[in-house]
């Protein structure tokens, strides 16, 4: 009875262990491993879009552009386009802004590029601003192999608006942010690094990567995906370091630009979880914010006419009407710090521990394991009277009490008596090079009974042949063999001794 306890014990923690390190697997390890897998399938590629949506300014009548490239954060050519009227064809373009009311930076969705979007600048144009738009890291005609990330997008943001500052329009001038889709969340969250802006048009954007990433994945992984939100966090703080805390509401907060956000009842790409109904929640003032919803239209359509081919004009009017408020504002916030978030640095700090805990598991047990082998190893070199004494001390390790070693002549087939669970056990010893016989067996009994034992054991560093283990079952007599022992070398050596 005692020994099958001994073995439940030692599956038990085997269980304990195993469900330990099935958590960390399921709830970190996989998730985090399945979220860099899912992250670089959308970003770590180029996008090249098809010609069929994309028009030029030779396109619509009236509008002119000229190309000004730009370099990224990391020296890549960015493809940059001014859009003017056709009436000042010719000019600098640092004279341009004279003749308009100020400038609208455009970022496109991820993977259209600038082009598939020329009817909203031909409109704006019309209305008298400037537009200047790019296509973002890894899309179209700019550098890149990859598109990169979400952050990417904020970055590429943040050197067009150096560029127009620094080679059109001065930093005086009445800026302000648009884009679609990726290309909203970068004209939002580039409030972070340039609070200057007026205004801002976001056409069916999102406030975070890890929030625009749960939404699609609510449906398939429900509550669950949460709790996975900082781990994408973090990954692509390895990417972008300080980027990623630059949300598109931390940018509200960093910033007096009017927003118009722009969703569309029917948007399955980007659900209103991922940014219109975190922004609600944030309760901001209706003179910082406008919710502007569209009917039926869907993730591609959200800032199109209900033909599907032009521009929405009256959202767009009515994005231009709240720039022109906004342009003559003289108040510019300066950013908050960018602190860490407690949620990054509480995911951290979980992730790095399971990691180190999982690595520090796996190279004790290693090590145990080697440990308990290279000890064995010492045991099968003894002599029998070596390994007697050794198996009583052993005993006396795993808890047995009241340990006698028999004398040398192995008095009927007895080497140790001792005691455990006020039960008495006669036990032989048997150091052996080969499977322990049933004649072992057939002695331990008989001494058993001339001790007048409750119970015996043979125990040995090697195995037992059938003939012994089947006798065994047949007598009672437990059978301790070479894996017994190294089960029970990994046992604490706390176990208090009863010698009275």
């Amino acid at each position: 009875m005692k020994k099958r306890r001994s073995h439940k014990k030692v599956s038990i923690k085997k269980i304990i262990f195993r469900v330990i390190l099935i958590l960390i697997l399921a709830l970190i390890v996989v998730p985090f491993i399945g979220g860099i897998c899912f992250y670089q399938f959308m970003f770590g590629k180029r996008y090249d879009p098809d010609d069929e949506i994309l028009y030029t300014a030779s396109d619509f009548e009236g509008l002119s552009s000229v190309r000004m490239d730009f370099k990224g954060n990391y020296g890549q050519n960015l493809a940059g386009y001014l859009y003017y009227g056709s009436e000042y064809e010719g000019e600098k373009a640092e004279s341009l802004p004279e003749h308009y009311k100020g400038i609208v930076v455009f970022a496109h969705g991820l993977g259209s590029g600038q082009a598939a979007y020329v009817t909203i600048y031909d409109h704006i144009v019309d209305k008298d601003y400037l537009v200047f738009a790019y296509d973002a890291t890894g899309t179209a005609q700019s550098e890149g192999s990859s598109v990169k990330g979400f952050p990417q997008g904020t970055l590429d943001m943040d050197k067009a608006i150096d560029f127009v500052q620094d080679n059109i329009t001065g930093e005086d001038y009445p800026l302000a942010t648009a884009g679609h889709s990726a290309g909203a969340f970068s004209a939002c969250s580039v409030l972070n690094s340039h609070p200057e802006v007026k205004a801002v048009l976001c056409i069916a954007g999102f406030n975070s990567s890890p929030d625009y990433i749960a939404a699609l994945a609510a449906p398939y992984a429900g509550p669950l995906i949460q709790p996975q939100k900082p781990l994408i966090a973090f990954y692509e703080y390895l990417l972008f370091g300080d980027t990623v805390y630059s949300t598109s509401i931390r940018g509200f907060e960093n910033s007096d630009a009017k927003i118009m956000a722009v969703f569309s009842d029917a948007d399955k790409r980007v659900p209103a979880s991922a940014g219109i109904d975190i922004w609600k929640k944030k309760d901001l003032p209706s003179e910082k914010i406008t919710f502007y919803e569209v009917k039926g239209r869907s993730h591609g359509d959200v800032w199109k006419d209900d033909s599907g081919k032009g521009a929405d004009t009256v959202m767009l009017d009515e994005f231009l009407k709240i720039f022109g408020k906004a342009k003559d504002s003289k108040t510019i916030s300066v950013p908050s710090e960018q602190t860490i978030p407690a949620t990054y640095k509480i995911t951290l700090i979980l992730l790095i521990s399971a990691l180190f805990l999982l690595i520090a598991v796996l190279i004790v047990r290693r090590r145990l394991k080697i440990f308990r082998m290279s000890f064995i190893e010492g045991v099968d070199k003894m002599d029998g009277r070596q390994f007697e004494i050794w198996c009583g001390e052993f005993l006396r390790y795993t808890g047995f009490s009241h340990v006698e070693v028999t004398s040398g002549s192995r008095d009927n087939g007895v080497d140790i008596l001792c005691r455990k669970d006020g039960e008495t056990y006669a036990v032989q010893c048997k150091r052996m090079e080969c499977k322990v016989p049933n004649k072992a067996v057939q002695e331990v009994y008989t001494g058993m009974m001339m001790y007048e034992c409750d119970k015996a054991a043979v125990i040995t560093n090697n195995y037992f042949s059938q003939a012994a283990i089947d006798t065994a079952e047949k007598t009672g007599i437990e059978l301790w063999d070479r894996d017994w022992i190294l089960k029970n070398m990994s046992k604490s050596k706390g176990v208090k001794i009863n010698d009275d």
